[in-house]
């Protein structure tokens, strides 16, 4: 098998010093393409992960969305409950004044079922 590859050559070659302009242009392209291998394989990496990322971002959006949902419901609940309350808080007020209707009702048959000769005598058994 024959390989194309060329033989290193030391940066500081005995002919030329180590930061001649010659010697930079030699390697400032070399530099400048393992660069470009570094990006491209980044991003080739970076493209590898974006079909999860992507099912991540949708299920996060799923779950946002029905947590939205579940708060709506409880919410709706939370009001239900507190119609529900007010009504239940009207009831025992009407309630209350029925008791005390009912006590004075009481009161007022009690004394009208007394003899009219007790009334006269004004005794109170």
């Amino acid at each position: 098998m024959i390989s194309w590859r060329f033989p290193a050559v030391p940066n500081n070659s005995p002919g030329l010093p180590s930061n001649s302009p010659r010697n930079r242009q030699k390697t400032a392209p070399i530099h400048t393409i393992r660069q470009q291998e570094r990006e491209l394989h980044q991003k080739d990496s970076q493209l590898r992960l974006l079909p999860d990322l992507q099912k991540q971002a949708e299920d996060r959006a799923k779950q946002l969305e029905l947590e939205h949902v579940e708060k709506e419901a409880l919410k709706k609940q939370v009001a239900a409950m507190e119609e529900e309350k007010q009504q239940l808080e009207a009831k025992a007020n009407e309630a209350t004044a029925l008791s005390a209707d009912l006590e004075m009702l009481k009161t007022k048959v009690n004394e009208l079922q007394r003899p009219w000769w007790k009334k006269l005598m004004g005794t109170n058994e």
